[in-house]
Parts: structure tokens; sequence; C-alpha cells
């Protein structure tokens, strides 16, 4: 049995709980696992107003909103209760469930602290995903871990492997060495994934605070894992983790320089995504006509040269038909069918570049003028506190306008709240 502990999960777009990729992919893993008949079950956070909603200003500036939901129309809460330590207060820990299901059902379990009696700063902590990167994000990673292992004993799991996702998870090591006792027999037990590339990315709490919070957890012994005076949780999940793997060949020379330590152990598993999710309606009535059986086994989608090309065209083009009216209808842009189409859609942050495509107007205008009109979308949202993301969606808008300006060969447009539907098209 697998508990797969991750900080967001990208399910639906009715259930607000991820900010991007890491969400998503989450989400198309449990598909996988729900199909491939894999014993695994979830834990994750219960974000009760969600993550943002977008609105943006005609000048570009991105307004954020609380994403409520009603969580009670899709979990079922669990009649349990554990007990976790934040400093001295004693808090309780119950949860809800929800059901991915297929061949074999995987099961979810959002952890809940919003409970009458618990103190009221902790009960904060099922407000939002990725509020905050101080003490309200530690406690969030302290409930994932280890309110995320003592609900797992509680409902009578025997985890044979625990993957932390992402290392907001890492705390659950402190569990597991007062279970387990030794550092050789946690790693028998636990793979640590990681996602970003960045160093900003990677969370790091003072020692102090860190000490403070697990003032309960007598038998942990933080000065063994300080680095440079604070807890980096990725390093934390990689010393006690048997297997730690990047998400990318490239990736894994990228960690490997972000932490040296790690350039012996790190290897990779290349991203992949659960293909059903992602094939659109249209195309998926092409796949079963001349690949049957690609949903249960992807490989013969490489058989989709046998489509007939204008067959291919001819859905691709219903498909783009809907993009064009949903830009329509959500902007001024004036879209055609009949005109290259550019999507640029990913969570807005400077790493990722998202506004590469406009950094140089003239060459752009130069070729689409030259060579035929081109139209470009953009979808994204920046992390509320996220202001050189937020800028950098400014920038896109200032350069939309630049562009309507100078010409008419190009057009270009913002679609707000980008999520799990919207990249279907």
């Amino acid at each position: 049995m697998i508990a797969y502990f991750v900080m967001e999960l990208g399910l639906e777009d009715s259930m607000p709980l991820y900010s991007g990729g890491l969400g998503t992919l989450a989400g198309d893993t449990l598909f996988s696992y729900a199909d491939m008949d894999i014993p695994a079950v979830c834990v994750t956070l219960l974000y009760k107003r969600g993550y943002n909603l977008q609105k943006i200003t005609p000048h570009g500036m991105q307004l954020d909103f609380d994403a409520l939901w009603d969580y009670k129309r899709y979990l079922r809460k669990l009649d349990l209760e554990v007990e976790i330590f934040f400093g001295d207060k004693k808090q309780k820990v119950t949860c809800w469930e929800y059901w991915v299901r297929s061949k074999s059902d995987v099961r979810v379990l959002f952890l809940d602290v919003d409970i009458e009696g618990n103190d009221p700063e902790i009960r904060k902590l099922n407000s939002k995903l990725y509020f905050d990167d101080g003490l309200y994000r530690l406690r969030q990673e302290i409930l994932l871990g280890i309110g995320g292992y003592r609900v797992l004993k509680a409902l009578g799991y025997s985890i044979h492997v625990y993957h932390m996702n992402e290392s907001h998870s890492a705390f659950l090591v402190v569990e597991l060495l007062k279970e387990l006792g030794s550092l050789e027999e946690i790693r028998k037990r636990c793979v640590f994934t990681t996602h970003t590339p960045v160093l900003a990315g990677h969370d790091r709490f003072p020692l102090e605070m860190v000490k403070e919070e697990f003032r309960s957890y007598k038998h942990m012994n933080w000065e063994e894992e300080v680095d440079n005076g604070s807890i980096n949780l990725s390093m934390l999940a990689a010393k006690y983790a048997g297997k730690v793997n990047a998400v990318s060949h490239r990736h894994k020379f990228v960690t490997a320089g972000i932490f040296p330590e790690l350039a012996e152990s790190v290897e990779y598993v290349t991203n992949g995504v659960y293909h059903k999710r992602w094939i659109h309606e249209e195309m998926q009535e092409l796949f079963n006509e001349y690949m049957p059986g690609w949903d249960e086994n992807p490989i013969l989608l490489q058989r989709a040269y046998e489509i007939p090309s204008e067959l291919l065209l001819r859905k691709h083009n219903r498909i783009k038909s809907d993009l064009v009216n949903l830009v329509n209808k959500q902007t001024d842009a004036s879209f055609s069918d009949d005109v290259l189409t550019i999507g640029v859609a990913r969570r807005v942050t400077p790493y990722k570049r998202n506004d590469l495509i406009l950094r140089d107007l003239e060459r752009l205008i130069h070729i689409a003028e030259s060579f035929g009109e081109v139209q470009i979308v953009f979808a994204g949202k920046a992390h509320p506190r996220d202001s050189l993301g937020k800028e950098m969606i400014k920038n896109i808008f200032e350069r939309m306008r630049l562009i309507r300006e100078k010409t008419k060969a190009v057009k270009v447009a913002f679609l707000e709240n980008y999520g799990i539907e919207m990249a279907k098209l």
C-alpha cells in the first residue's frame, strides 16, 4: 500500500485545491493508480476557501478572491479524531474522504483542524492553500506530515511506501523515526519527488521556529537537521528517503546544482499525465475508431499517424473553434477560426517565462505581417503573494496594448481563471 502525501490536489475545477502543475499531476497520479489497480491512499489538506479566484483589471492588475466551494457536497466526513501538538498545544484532527473510482478505488483523505475546541489560530490552517510562507505554512506542513501519519494509523492502514510528493510532507519522518527507530529503516519505506527548479521554491524555516513548534516531540534532534541556521524540508525529505527523484532528465541536474549533496543520489522519473483526462471528446471519437484500446494501453497512441490528416484537422478545427468562442466571449480580442493560434497557459511566475513570445514585439509583428496573421491566448494565475508574477501579467497587458496600436496582424488575449477544463481546449 502506497501513502501518497501532497499539499495540493487537482481532481476537478469544482474542487479548487490546486495552484498549478503539482496539483494536477498529483490528480493524474491518483487516476492512474485507480486504473492500474495499484493499492494507494492519498493524504492532503482541506482548504475551505480554496486557492484563489482571479480577476484582472483592464490594465493587467490581478485581483485575488477566495475560491469558496461547497466541500460538503463532494466530501464525506469521517467519524474520526486524532491528536497532534503544535508547540505545547494539543489539537484535534479529523478528516474527510473522497474516492477516485476506476478498476480499484483510491481513497483521498482531507485533513481538517477547523474543529470546535481547537485554538482559533490552528483552525485557520484549513483556510487557504499557500496563504503564507511563515508560521502558518509551517503549521500546515506539520498537519500534513504528522496529522496525516496519525490519521492513517487510526484508520488501520499498513503502509509499505510513503511517497512525499514535494517536501511539504517531510515532517512525516518525525513520526516514522519514532515508529521505526533508525534512518536505515525509514529509508526502506520512503520516497521523495522534488518538482521545483528554483531554490526559492524549497521551503525553509528558522531552526528556533521549528524547535518551538516541535517542543512536544522530544525524540527529534533538530540540531542534526539544521542547514545554515534553518530546516530545509527538501533536504530533510531527501535524507530520510531511500529514493529521491527529479521530474525530468534535465531537472535531475538542476536539482543537483541547487543541492550538491544530492548529486550522487538523485534520479529522475519524467513527469507523465493521465492521458484520458486531457483528450478532448472530439479527439476521443477519432482515437476510438483508429486506435481502439488507446485509453487502456497508451502506447497505441504512437499509431496516430494512421489517422487521415483531413479527419484529424477537422476535429482539431472544431476544438479550436470552441477555444476561439471562449476567447471572444471573455475578451474583446475578436479571434478568428482560420488564424494561427498560439496558446501560452501555465502558472505565471518569472522562471516559467510566460511572456517570452512578446519580448521582441518588432520581430513578432514583422513575422505576422510578412507570413500570416497570428493570435496568441494567455492564461494562468500568479500566486497572490508573487509580486513578480503579477508584474508579468501587467507586462503582458501593456504589450497587448502596444500591439493593438501597431498592427492588426497580431491579436492577443488573456483568459482569467485557467483550470483543468480550460486546459482541455
